[in-house]
């Protein structure tokens, strides 16, 4: 389907949340948003990645910027005062790359760079325990990209650029209590090093990018009813050669909404309707081809919304009522350029004590963590 976007100005409520005035941030503020750390927590060389809420506590997971340079930890109460809560892990582990709540611990996935292979630690907000070493026997399983809580059991899917990912998932999450759950179909080849992993509806969906060949990629997306027999729900890019990682997923008003990366048209949304057809509700990176990574999609306070990574000037956040038109709320990385990637993989939003927060990778300046206020501004509307 080939839209036209017709940019009109209109008067947008942007979120009916008000800030207390003991929570406003020093650190920096865009109309509408306010900056809670400071870049990187201090440190240019933390990039953000995931956020979690645990305990009455906003986490948040860094990324590694220089080599040698561990990830860290950091954590919130009130939403502005951080304080470090770091695992214990080694120099070699850069990636932190998801964060989940299970049973009782919030659980982090990591790689090693060392070629020890990926780990998985947990915590119970006081002590910090490592529940998988060594890529769970496999060292070419080099890192844990994604993790879940679905159906009684935590799911860990794994990097492996050797034989393809691998899943593995255990009831009580303790050391020697995993078991793995892949299927060949699924397994067989090497695919790109994100993917996005989420329960909805009684579901366990799985998206990513099979590699076809030197920088060449087809978005799949996989689901499971029982977290051991996976069924694709397409392998072939949504009919477009292009398409190639599925980097978003989210369920609103009753539908299914994937978003997929396109770095050569822009960055594509679509929605499974009540008939089990796929319809496209974003093409063309919204009117801007550098828009092509769709990364971050999550339905809060009854609408959707779409948070865009952008690599020439930063991410974008746009929002819709209905999942088909969209105004725009963020742009330019939030006044930072280098803001490039946000909500990485649907692993960088949190709602916490009702408030929504967006986490940025930043390579440059270190990440950042904003907050939407209460704020009635005048802003452009996409109509489709």
């Amino acid at each position: 389907m080939k839209t036209k976007a017709i940019v009109v100005a209109a008067l947008a409520t942007v979120m009916a949340l008000a800030l207390p005035a003991a929570a406003a941030p020093a650190t920096g503020s865009v109309v509408g948003w306010a900056r809670v750390n400071t870049p990187g927590f201090g440190d240019p060389r933390n990039a953000l990645g995931p956020l979690a809420v645990f305990n009455g506590q906003l986490y948040a997971g860094t990324w590694s910027n220089a080599d040698g340079h561990p990830v860290q930890v950091w954590r919130t109460a009130d939403g502005k005062t951080w304080t470090a809560f770091h695992p214990p892990v080694s120099s070699a582990t850069e990636s932190l790359y998801d964060l989940q709540v299970h049973e009782g611990y919030l659980y982090v996935g990591l790689d090693r760079d060392d070629g020890a292979g990926g780990e998985i630690w947990r915590t119970d907000s006081v002590t910090w325990k490592r529940v998988v070493a060594g890529g769970f026997g496999n060292a070419a399983n080099v890192g844990v990209n994604a993790l879940a809580s679905f159906g009684g059991h935590i799911y860990a899917v794994t990097v492996n650029n050797s034989t393809g990912p691998e899943i593995w998932r255990s009831a009580s999450g303790d050391v020697g209590e995993w078991s793995q759950v892949s299927t060949p179909a699924l397994s067989s080849g090497v695919i790109a090093q994100d993917v996005v992993l989420e329960a909805i509806n009684g579901q366990l969906y799985l998206g990513l990018g099979r590699r076809l060949g030197p920088n060449l990629y087809r978005g799949e997306l996989w689901r499971s009813a029982d977290g051991q027999t996976w069924t694709a729900v397409f392998t072939d890019g949504l009919g477009n050669p292009n398409n190639s990682i599925v980097g978003g997923l989210a369920e609103f008003q009753g539908q299914l909404y994937v978003g997929i990366r396109n770095v050569v048209q822009g960055g594509e949304v679509w929605r499974l309707a009540p008939s089990s057809t796929w319809q496209p509700v974003v093409t063309g990176g919204l009117g801007d081809v550098v828009n092509g990574r769709p990364y971050g999609l999550f339905a809060f306070q009854n609408r959707l919304y779409l948070v865009v990574s952008n690599l020439v000037s930063g991410a974008q956040v746009w929002v819709s009522d209905d999942g088909s038109s969209w105004r725009q709320v963020v742009s330019g990385g939030w006044g930072n350029p280098t803001n490039w990637f946000a909500d990485y993989f649907d692993k960088g939003s949190a709602v916490f004590n009702g408030r929504l927060y967006i986490a940025t990778l930043n390579r440059v300046s270190g990440g950042e963590v904003w907050l939407q206020l209460d704020q009635t501004v005048f802003l452009p509307v996409a109509l489709r």
